[in-house]
């Protein structure tokens, strides 16, 4: 897949460790209103949760993942709003 040339209109994540709170923020820029979804997967494909899915305002939205305290691992988040679909990982 290719970006779309007009940045402002494109889904995009950014994620944010917080190692006090052991977790992880996501900050997601919705080019408009709408419905979407954050998922989260082990680094193997299989799902481990859904973070989100519902109504997001345009512009910025938060969500925080509390991940176990002692954890290592790595994790793939799919962020998705209508056809945009934004991917990436999470490391603690």
């Amino acid at each position: 897949e290719t970006m779309p040339a007009v940045a402002h209109a494109a889904l995009s994540v950014v994620t944010i460790s917080n190692s006090f709170k052991n977790g992880v923020r996501f900050m997601i820029t919705a080019p408009r209103a709408g419905n979407g979804m954050l998922e989260l997967y082990d680094t193997n494909g299989k799902k481990i949760k859904t973070l989100y899915q519902g109504s997001l305002n345009a512009g910025l939205n938060y969500f925080d993942l509390s991940l176990p305290e002692n954890s290592r691992t790595s994790y793939v988040y799919l962020m998705s709003m209508g056809e945009q679909k934004v991917s990436g990982q999470v490391t603690k």
